[in-house]
């Protein structure tokens, strides 16, 4: 490595170092990172000169001069998080510490409207937050932009939506970098969840961790070894679309019987619609779908919690789905840990229990001891998904970072 990589190198270790484990003083860096206590002192002036960082009191003594703190200035520059759902798209801005300024939500239909009019409904919501922000285009380093399907992330082309048919091939990078004027990454939804798990619990982090999101599909971010795995057709970690039921119904990606038909939102909601149609049922939810036209996930949750016999049935057997599908995971990828991130499993947690003992009783490879299963804590998962996107751009390698 030459002399100027060098010190881009370094100069990256130590505003690394600050950021991700900081405030701090110069002898807690250059213990941190190893440098000595001169070079260190350079870096952090050259960092305050950017104004990249900011001085924060000063530390406790025991008599000498209290040593100066430092912390990264996280307004330094701005994020633009998206995150295009099958019914919805939701913007954010956030500074680099996940602070969100702004979140504005559209509801869409992905599957049913044009796709040239949801890519200008995305632009619009866009440059809406940015007027409403008050910020210039100069204060953002970039947007970050999550969709519910495979995407070619180097190209920034969205390749194929299972549950979207018309979706296929469209350059959105290209698309947003025109109308916007800033660098865009454009990447699958579990992938942008996967890498925000990684950042925000660097100091816990597993080698090997499955994060499954249960909305209106299902699909598994993969860290493996810590970084993300998306495998050679940006189609890994696809387990709404594991058949649980070689007999079942026919899904969207041409498979029998895939997961996401039993236990996803839309899913649990169809089949509740299926069950009222067919059946002479009891149901609070026979009413209200004769009431309303329509049903959401929110409905059949409320049921359940009431005792609804037929919401009932509906979670405990798509619990069971999941139960299956886990132990599959853990087959396949031998993960240290799996995360689920599930809506309808925070409010339901007797079901997490249930899935959690049938993983364990049924699977005798691996004892409780050596996968940890797990509700997802970490709040607003799926935008700040999208906004590290940019932010692991940022902070991900020194040849990437802006700020060196």
């Amino acid at each position: 490595m030459n002399v100027a990589l060098l010190k881009k190198s370094n100069l990256f270790r130590v505003l690394y170092t600050i950021k991700c484990s900081g405030p701090m003083t110069k002898p807690e860096i250059a213990t941190r990172t190893g440098l000595t206590s001169a070079t260190v002192h350079t870096f952090v002036n050259e960092l305050l000169g950017k104004n990249l960082l900011i001085e924060e009191g000063r530390n406790a003594s025991n008599g000498g001069r209290k040593a100066q703190i430092y912390r990264f200035n996280s307004r330094i520059k701005y994020v633009i998080g998206v995150y295009l759902a099958l019914h919805s798209i939701t913007c954010c801005i956030s500074d680099l510490d996940f602070d969100l300024k702004i979140e504005k939500i559209k509801p869409i239909n992905l599957s049913e409207e044009d796709v040239q009019k949801n890519i200008h409904n995305l632009i619009d919501l866009i440059n809406l937050s940015i007027a409403e922000s008050g910020l210039s285009r100069e204060d953002f380093a970039g947007i970050g932009i999550m969709v519910p399907g495979p995407a070619n992330r180097k190209k920034g082309i969205i390749l194929k939506l299972v549950n979207a048919h018309k979706w296929v091939n469209i350059p959105l990078k290209n698309i947003v970098e025109e109308s916007i004027g800033l660098p865009v990454i454009v990447d699958k939804d579990d992938y942008g969840i996967a890498l925000h798990y990684k950042w925000v619990t660097l100091d816990s982090l597993r080698p090997n961790v499955v994060l499954i999101s249960i909305t209106d599909g299902i699909g598994s971010g993969l860290l493996i070894n810590g970084d993300v795995f998306r495998g050679s057709h940006y189609v890994a970690g696809e387990v709404g679309h594991m058949s649980v039921d070689p007999r079942g119904s026919i899904c969207n990606c041409g498979n029998k019987g895939c997961l996401e038909l039993y236990s996803s939102n839309a899913g649990i909601v169809r089949r509740v619609i299926e069950h009222i149609m067919k059946e002479k049922v009891k149901s609070p939810l026979k009413a209200l779908y004769a009431e309303k036209g329509s049903l959401d996930i929110e409905d059949v949750v409320r049921a359940a919690r009431e005792k609804d016999s037929l919401a009932g049935r509906i979670f405990t057997e798509a619990s069971l789905y999941i139960a299956i599908a886990l132990g599959n995971v853990i087959k396949m990828f031998d993960p240290d840990e799996i995360v689920l991130n599930c809506y309808w499993l925070e409010e339901l947690p007797e079901l997490f229990s249930t899935i959690v003992n049938h993983v364990y009783d049924n699977n005798h490879m691996v004892d409780r001891s050596d996968v940890k299963i797990r509700m997802n804590d970490i709040k607003q998962l799926l935008i700040k998904g999208a906004v590290t996107l940019q932010y692991n751009e940022i902070f991900g390698a020194y040849e990437t970072c802006p700020f060196i």
